[in-house]
């Protein structure tokens, strides 16, 4: 199956089309390699916007912690909290554009003082108030993304933090 997939960070485009295999295992290191390789170039150069992010300046490499910690900056109390708090670390921390919903289960389990089994059993309808709430998207069939509004929020939040 081929498949096809553009990124643009402010001036720099990538576009691949082709196999699954290679896209799921090799594009994110030879996108980050090329963007490497770009940096001393760019130096001097206007920074490319993170798209989504607001006014703030917290670009995503400086969210950090893990998702625990994340979730503790937001207070997280309710499966949903602990969800968000999971694709803030996925989003904002990884810098993640998408990620699938067994990536987001995986990072909610990580924080075993949050997690509570029923999350998982309900994960569908976590997902579902999230994206009524206009905090997540759902760009493709299984992948996940925050929406523009929710990372402003989240950055603002943390930044509080």
């Amino acid at each position: 199956m081929t498949n096809r997939i553009r990124v643009r960070a402010g001036n720099i485009e990538v576009e691949y089309e082709g196999e699954e295999d290679f896209l799921k295992g090799q594009l994110q290191e030879a996108v980050l390699s090329f963007l490497r390789a770009l940096t001393p170039l760019s130096e001097g150069l206007e920074k490319p916007a993170v798209a989504g992010a607001g006014s703030t300046d917290i670009p995503s490499s400086e969210i950090q912690g893990t998702t625990a910690n994340i979730a503790a900056r937001l207070d997280a109390r309710t499966g949903p909290d602990l969800a968000l708090a999971a694709a803030a670390h996925l989003g904002l921390g990884k810098g993640l554009q998408t990620f699938s919903r067994k990536a987001l289960l995986q990072e909610m389990k990580s924080t075993t003082q949050y997690y509570r089994p029923s999350y998982s059993a309900n994960l569908t309808r976590i997902i579902t108030s999230l994206t009524k709430e206009n905090k997540l998207n759902e760009p493709s069939s299984g992948n996940l993304s925050l929406t523009a509004a929710a990372e402003k929020e989240l950055r603002v939040k943390l930044a509080e933090s």
